[in-house]
């Protein structure tokens, strides 16, 4: 047998494999357009019989007024059974030639059918004399409400329309349709135009409109030309659908690809097996190299290791030099502070007949000495929170807050203060820096609200991603916002000295603390509406740390 003699074999078979694929395609294609026609038919036969039994128990109710000597009591008996019959029927008017309302029926009250449909009264007579004109007593529109939505108006002429009298109902089209097809045609999309106009669509549960399955049938009925288009949805689609045809080019191609695959099996064997080789020779070079890179790798991570813990003792040297050079600095320029500051005083007590502008000249001197050891105070304090050793433990914020406030009892002396204190939940920090933080922030809460008649500061707690954020927040001049990135800087001062006093120290001091802690400060402000400064500790409390606390080791008040 020659080597391509089942390559025929393999051809003949896929051929016939597509030959019955096709006509087993084409059988479900027609199965499935004639599934959908008689869906068409089912919902043209509940929405024709629908319309015209409506519109023929409006005919009877008109005929029996009229032969009642259009009695209201009766009337008003008559149009509320119909209103029950029918939960879509909207409200029934009976109204004379000139369209002039005589009586109404509405399901919500309103008794001005104008109110609810504009220029009806035109729709009308056009839909009588449309009716009139094809030889009925009856005629069909489709309006559009004032208030939205789409309703049927049903126009029938009492007594044969001889005396121009006539009955006009109106039925929710939504309410209609839905309550017609509500047990017909599951897992079909419906739409429903009157002339060219969309009134009705129920789609199905993936709402697409396949073009291949759509079919339409279209009537005339009481004047109104109507078109009904049904579709199916993809779940009736696969329904209808068998999996034999793909069964069987499934299986066909599996066949013919088996009888392919025989003819090159044994010239592929060798070359596969030289492949292979080859491929095992390429793996183990791979495999070489690999680890010679992953060791190159390692040494390098040990490299950058080595060089980062140098970088960073090296960084914590430079800084504790500077650190104790600030200190140094700022001790070291006390004494001399002071003896300005005392031969001033000296003059001053010397020469108590000193013109006004020399003695000027000395309390200028003496202002700036003081400023200056305030400046230097706040520099051995920033300089201390730098060196000092942290001692974390369980704290009560709230404690902290109450002896902050105390310590302000000279700058609140006389100030009307309305302090709002809420809850704050414990925290792992050291409670004397966090004494310092809440001095900070309260003390420039009270500066800042002096200007206010009634000041109001709040220290309260909000919830966040990283944990509790504790906020100290004031009703005072505020700042601008555009210079929020000095706010923290040393000796960065937003306000004029000659308006409010300080050095701009204590808020970098503020945040090197919180630095400290492992955590972030930042402020939100306006100027002239306060200023709301927050800030977040780095760990949060854990269960231990509560566990802890309530077996009364570790809990600090500060």
């Amino acid at each position: 047998m020659p080597r391509w003699f089942p390559a025929p074999i393999a051809l003949g078979l896929l051929a016939l494999t597509l030959v019955l694929w096709r006509g087993l395609t084409v059988a479900e294609h027609t199965h499935i357009e004639r599934t959908v026609g008689l869906a068409l038919a089912d919902v043209r036969n509940q929405i024709e019989p629908a319309i015209a039994t409506r519109t023929q128990s409006l005919a009877r109710v008109g005929q029996r007024m009229w032969r009642a000597a259009r009695s209201r009591e009766l009337w008003d008996l008559d149009m509320g059974l119909f209103l029950d019959d029918y939960p879509s029927l909207r409200a029934i008017e009976w109204a004379d030639s000139s369209v002039d309302q005589r009586w109404t029926v509405s399901r919500d009250g309103v008794e001005s059918i104008g109110d609810r449909y504009a220029g009806l009264g035109p729709q009308q007579r056009a839909a009588l004399e449309a009716a009139r004109a094809a030889g009925i007593s009856a005629a069909c529109r489709v309006v559009d409400a004032v208030g939205g939505g789409k309703s049927l108006v049903i126009v029938v002429a009492m007594n044969g329309g001889a005396n121009g009298e006539f009955l006009t109902a109106f039925f929710d089209v939504q309410a209609l349709f839905d309550a017609v097809l509500a047990n017909v045609t599951t897992g079909y999309s419906v739409a429903v135009r009157e002339r060219a106009e969309e009134i009705y669509r129920r789609a199905g549960t993936d709402g697409r409109q396949p073009p291949e399955w759509v079919q339409e049938s279209s009537f005339e009925l009481y004047g109104a030309s109507w078109t009904v288009r049904v579709w199916p949805t993809s779940g009736a689609i696969a329904q209808a659908r068998t999996a034999l045809p793909a069964a069987v080019l499934g299986f066909g191609v599996l066949l013919s690809l088996l009888m392919a695959s025989t003819v090159g099996f044994a010239q592929q064997s060798g070359r596969r097996a030289r492949e292979t080789a080859a491929a095992n020779r390429e793996l183990a070079t791979e495999v070489v190299e690999r680890a010679r890179a992953e060791a190159e790798v390692r040494r390098l991570n040990e490299d950058l290791e080595q060089r980062v813990i140098a970088r960073t003792a090296a960084l914590e040297a430079v800084n504790q030099d500077l650190e104790a050079f600030t200190y140094s600095v700022s001790h070291d320029l006390r004494a001399p502070l002071r003896q300005v500051d005392g031969f001033a005083r000296l003059l001053e007590e010397q020469l108590p007949g000193l013109e006004p502008t020399a003695q000027h000249y000395l309390g200028r001197v003496q202002q700036g000495t003081r400023h200056m050891g305030h400046l230097i105070d706040d520099l051995l304090g920033l300089a201390r929170v730098g060196r000092a050793d942290l001692s974390p433990r369980l704290t009560e914020l709230s404690a902290l807050v109450d002896r902050a406030i105390a310590a302000l009892g000279s700058d609140t002396e006389g100030r009307r203060i309305e302090w709002r204190i809420g809850r704050l939940s414990p925290a792992m920090c050291d409670p004397g820096l966090m004494t310092l933080v809440f001095a900070n922030l309260l003390s420039n809460a009270v500066k800042f609200t002096r200007p206010r008649e009634m000041a109001v500061i709040e220290v309260g707690e909000t919830e966040s991603p990283g944990g509790p954020t504790v906020f100290v927040r004031d009703n005072g001049v505020g700042f601008d916002m555009k210079y929020s990135d000095k706010l923290f800087g040393v000796f960065q001062r937003l306000h004029r000295a000659e308006e409010f006093e300080g050095t701009g120290v204590g808020l970098a001091t503020v945040q090197r603390i919180i630095h400290r802690h492992g955590g972030r400060v930042w402020a939100e402000a306006g100027r002239n509406t306060g200023a709301t400064f927050f800030f977040i500790l780095g760990r949060p409390l854990t269960a231990d740390d509560r566990s802890g606390a309530a077996a009364g080791d570790s809990h600090d008040t500060g």
